[in-house]
């Protein structure tokens, strides 16, 4: 690129000042968002969750349904990163109470985020 005289030294420092302003916004969302699933884990907000959702149905189709439903849900409102630090920490314990692997939950989590984006 520079040995082509297409790209400069300025439009280079220019986009990584652009790049670092972007990068700065989506750190405060990461941040923000662990700090809050810090605090929800310390008030023992997914056991209680877990409890409440087990207490209603034991089967893994219904449950893994409705989680796909709230995924679809959080994706379309959330940034994908946010939702997953914020709602793995809530319902893993869910999954691997009904013996689900977590490996594919946390594909199942990552797909249903990635269509509702």
């Amino acid at each position: 690129m520079f040995v082509y005289k297409e790209l400069d030294v300025k439009t280079v420092v220019k986009t990584i000042l652009e790049s670092s302003l972007l990068v700065g916004a989506v750190l405060v969302i990461v941040g923000a968002s662990v700090t809050f699933g810090r605090i929800l884990t310390l008030e023992r907000l997914p056991t209680e969750i877990a409890t409440f959702i087990l207490s209603l149905t034991e089967n893994k189709i219904l449950i893994l349904l409705c989680i796909t439903l709230l995924l679809l849900i959080v994706g379309t409102f959330m940034e994908t990163l946010a939702a997953i630090v914020i709602l793995t920490p809530i319902l893993l314990p869910i999954v691997t109470a009904l013996g689900m692997d977590p490996v594919h939950f946390g594909i199942v989590m990552i797909v249903n985020l990635a269509i509702a984006l």
